[in-house]
């Protein structure tokens, strides 16, 4: 599995952002993982829910890590108690892809993606969101990208303010259609 080698702590932060440990990380993972497609889920209601989707999704993330180079970091609380088993101690996480240009008309020869990033609700407000895209941001310097992507639900305004405050721009807008099947 890919990691970044090291995230330097954040002074006085009420967490570690550390590469994630299979499976000593996975229950936590799950956890964050069902909060944020729960939270998906109220901006989009035809959307599954995180408990209908964790197997499959989080199969899908550490598939990422095993074949496509992706690392997940997750943030442990400092002030929790020990680990207990299954990881339901942690706060969040984020998963990074970095990868050489997909088409030709793209700019950068080598950029990054946050494709996932999930703050539990008890852990919202404080700064952690925006610990786990510097992180990100890490990362993906670490591996030569020389631009970072994130995509947002555009029901989500709350993500897209963190966003941008984190120096993301608009570059793209992408509209969904849904298409009815015609039975014949």
């Amino acid at each position: 599995m890919s990691f970044v080698s090291s995230v330097p702590p954040q002074l006085n932060a009420p967490w570690t952002i550390r590469p994630y440990r299979h499976p000593h990380d996975l229950g936590g993972l799950r956890a964050c993982f069902i909060a944020l497609q729960d939270h998906e889920h109220e901006f989009a209601p035809h959307a599954p829910t995180g408990a209908d989707l964790v197997d499959e999704y989080v199969e899908f993330m550490l598939e990422g890590l095993r074949e496509r180079g992706d690392t997940i970091l997750v943030a442990e609380p400092v002030a929790e108690p020990a680990a207990t088993p299954g990881g339901e101690w942690i706060a969040g996480f984020v998963r990074v892809r970095v990868g050489e240009r997909q088409e030709p008309d793209d700019t950068d020869a080598i950029s990054g993606e946050v494709v996932e990033i999930s703050v539990l609700p008890k852990h919202r407000g404080a700064g952690l969101g925006h610990a786990l895209l510097a992180a990100a941001e890490q990362v993906a310097r670490q591996r030569l990208a020389t631009s970072l992507r994130i995509r947002v639900n555009a029901q989500n305004p709350g993500a897209r303010r963190l966003y941008e405050r984190f120096g993301f721009e608009l570059a793209v807008l992408q509209l969904h259609k849904k298409l009815a099947i015609n039975p014949t």
